[in-house]
């Protein structure tokens, strides 16, 4: 929840930014964060080299 917590701190400086809209946005960018951890989990880091550090 950290995360989405700051993910909503950030989008909370656009401008014109409701409430309903923080939520609706920190939860779909939380989705895809989730998502991009999964799928380099099922197909490996060898699919993204420029992650490797």
């Amino acid at each position: 929840m950290a995360v989405q917590q700051l993910i909503k701190q950030r989008l909370s400086a656009c401008e014109n930014m409701e409430s309903l809209q923080l939520d609706s946005h920190s939860h779909d960018l939380m989705t895809l964060v989730e998502g991009m951890i999964c799928q380099t989990k099922l197909v490996g880091i060898k699919q993204f080299p420029h992650l490797k550090q």
